[in-house]
Order: C-alpha cells, then structure tokens, then sequence
C-alpha cells in the first residue's frame, strides 16, 4: 500500500534526522488529533512538540509495531525502541543503542 510506504518512510525519516524539517510530510492544513497533547493542534505546534522531545530525548528511535491503513487514512502508535525492549523483555537494565 502506498500511504504504509510513505508513513514508513516518515519514520525513517524522523529516526535518521528528528529535528529535520517535516513540512514535505504534512499539509498546510493538518490537524493533530491527541487527547494527551491538547497543546499540539496544528503543524506549527507539531514542530514545537518535537522540538522540544527530540531536546529531552536526543536518542530516541521510533519502531513500528502495528499499521492499519486505508485509502488516505492511516493509524499506528510508533514506540520508542527503549520501551519496546524493557516491556518485551522484562528488562530493567539501560539499553544501549
């Protein structure tokens, strides 16, 4: 499916460079939509929020899990590998990446 390809190829995007420009992505007129961030509404926001995330967290890398994908519209939960590894494996000790 070709919108799996492209929100593939976003992840690997934002993995090799997160605070790189992600406008090519989104339209002008995105809205996000996430009850635990109701601070981030729109693509300017989106920036601020990764901004700030990829500052706290400057290693993180994101794996997809799960993708369901439909025509134009598509949902998956990215996981940082770091919680995948300890929540799979019962892992209390740092990983390194």
């Amino acid at each position: 499916m070709i919108i799996k390809a492209f929100v593939r190829r976003f992840i690997d995007y934002i993995n090799n460079d997160p605070l790189a420009p992600i406008d090519e992505f989104f339209a002008t007129t995105y809205t996000y939509h996430n009850p635990s961030l109701p601070h981030v509404k729109d693509l300017s926001t989106l920036k601020e929020f990764n901004t700030a995330t990829y500052g706290a967290f400057p290693d993180i890398h994101f794996t997809l899990e799960d993708m369901v994908a439909e025509g134009d519209r598509w949902f998956t939960e990215p996981l940082p590998e770091e919680l995948i590894r300890e929540s799979s494996w019962g892992s209390q000790q740092p990983v390194s990446t």
